[in-house]
């Protein structure tokens, strides 16, 4: 079954962290030294991920007049990652943008118009105080 709810088992964090094992497995073996690169980038990763979703989990749950300032705030950090990466290319900040938006304003649009992602906010889903 293709479960989209996002619910993660342990079963599936399992999973993840017996790759990451083989990862560093290779490593040593291979003796690249990466060992701790993968250690941190791992447990960055998990870090950033909960933290997003989080975030998402928020304005997905009936504060959806905060999704322009997400998309914006995510267009934003994808823009400086990609244009700090080609420091030696003239307009690399404005070339990210202009991608990172393009691709951002594509997906958003094929979701829109597939009825994948309702146009009308939905209503909050829990209850307040």
């Amino acid at each position: 079954m293709n479960d989209l709810s996002g619910q993660i088992s342990w079963a599936d964090v399992s999973l993840a962290l017996l790759l990451v094992a083989v990862a560093m497995v290779i490593s040593r073996v291979r003796r690249t030294g990466l060992e701790g690169d993968i250690a941190v980038a791992s447990f960055r990763s998990f870090a950033q991920l909960l933290a997003v979703g989080f975030v998402l989990d928020f304005v997905f749950d009936g504060n959806s007049a905060l999704t322009p300032v997400v998309l914006l705030v995510m267009i934003g950090t994808a823009t400086l990652t990609s244009g700090g990466r080609g420091k030696r290319i003239p307009g690399a900040y404005w070339i990210a943008a202009l991608s990172v938006s393009a691709a951002a304003g594509g997906t958003l649009g094929v979701l829109l118009a597939l009825g994948i992602v309702p146009a009308v906010p939905a209503p909050p889903s829990r209850s307040g105080p």
